[in-house]
């Protein structure tokens, strides 16, 4: 989980931001020849909260 830093303004105070949800995703293929290979990338979501 990725937090989003506090907005702070005078009228409001400081306001809570939403954070973002962060998944290392890894993915494991063989080629032709059975050698395997692994992909990894990155997803992102807001939270759920």
């Amino acid at each position: 989980m990725k937090k989003a830093p506090k907005i702070c303004t005078s009228e409001k105070g400081c306001v809570e931001q939403p954070g973002e949800l962060i998944t290392n995703v890894y993915l494991i293929e063989q080629d032709a020849y059975g050698i395997p290979a692994v992909r990894q990338w990155v997803e992102s979501e807001p939270s759920p909260n």
